[in-house]
């Protein structure tokens, strides 16, 4: 795997070599080198198959874009300057967690445990905290519409590996209390069983603008918030876990619309060539459209073309191998996106 530094242009000598050992090393961190087969990380269970399955069989030809790797960078290096200030007397950072659920080996990596107290009947309580960071964009709908799918699935693994699976973790939890300097690390070694009372996402806007929010009211007025976490009962959480494993070991699964991010359905403008905004499925069928206003070519046919949509594909840091190949075989399996689709080129 490497980065490509072309568009960084000449360098001191020496500087370019360092930049990239830097930026392999966040990329590795956020995309892993392949594993044993019967290992997956949670976020990688998470997100479509096709991405691990293309990175683990194609990681020496792996290139990533300067721009994927400094983002990937830029999170790393967030996550390390807030472990770094936490206050290690009050929390635990930087849990690892391992589960096995239907021969599958589930490992996680949770940023931080607040607010431990141990009850009266040995059970330990507990906030679990995770650090995101994203644009600002994305980060003013998730002000408005809370965290992220994704991120809610993620919180509710560590949660159910957590509270399941306690036994068999708690000494190495303990270990990193004591190594963090945890004030009382001995009631982890006293407690029977962990309850998860709250979880929260701490999420910082890269790229916030303190000129736009002083001119903009309806922009972000500050770049870091706390998000809550719906939080789910572990028999319904082990439901999704194994769906997911499920997925992960068909090798004919191809991604839905929800994994990869994709709104594929388009307002057009009549006389407008590109369009006005991309909507989900179940966005399309609460769209209102004024009589006269928009042109519709049959009930819900309102789309572009896939190449007019950014979706997952853009993002992704095995795209250099897999060229996009499993989104498009997901949309030739849909005759009404197909039927749309040909008609939309006729208007566009």
């Amino acid at each position: 795997m490497r980065i490509r530094l072309e568009d960084l242009g000449t360098a001191p000598a020496g500087s370019t070599e360092l930049m990239h050992q830097a930026l392999v090393k966040a990329v590795e961190e956020t995309l892993r080198p392949p594993g044993k087969p019967e290992e997956i990380h949670v976020t990688s269970l998470i997100a479509p198959p096709c991405i691990k399955r293309e990175t683990e069989a194609h990681w020496d030809e792996l290139e990533v874009d300067i721009g994927s790797a400094i983002a990937a960078f830029n999170g790393i290096v967030a996550h390390k300057v807030l472990e770094d200030a936490a206050d290690k007397t009050r929390c635990i950072t930087e849990l690892s967690l391992e589960a096995s659920v239907d021969g599958m080996q589930i490992l996680g990596r949770l940023d931080a445990l607040f607010n431990l107290y141990l009850d009266s009947e040995g059970k330990l309580h507990g906030t679990l905290v995770d650090y995101k960071t994203t644009n600002a964009t994305s980060y003013k709908f998730i002000l408005s519409d809370g965290a992220k799918d994704e991120w809610v699935q993620q919180i509710n693994i560590y949660k159910y590996i957590l509270e399941t699976h306690w036994n068999e973790i708690k000494d190495n939890i303990y270990q990193q209390a004591v190594s963090n300097g945890f004030a009382t690390p001995e009631i982890i070694k006293d407690a029977q069983s962990i309850v998860v009372d709250e979880a929260n996402i701490a999420v910082y806007a890269l790229g916030w603008s303190k000129g736009r929010a002083m001119k903009d009211p309806t922009y972000p007025q500050v770049p870091a918030a706390t998000v809550p976490i719906t939080l789910y009962k572990n028999e319904d959480i082990l439901k999704f876990i194994k769906a997911r494993i499920i997925v992960h070991k068909d090798p004919d699964y191809l991604p839905t619309d929800e994994e990869m991010w994709t709104k594929p359905w388009a307002l057009m403008v009549e006389g407008r060539k590109t369009p006005l905004g991309y909507y989900t499925t179940e966005e399309k069928k609460r769209i209102f459209l004024a009589k006269g206003q928009y042109w519709v070519l049959d009930v819900g046919d309102i789309v572009a073309a896939p190449e007019l949509n950014i979706n997952r594909c853009a993002y992704c840091l095995a795209c250099s191998v897999c060229h996009g190949k499993y989104y498009l075989k997901a949309l030739a399996t849909k005759p009404e996106y197909k039927y749309a689709l040909e008609k939309s080129e006729q208007s566009l």
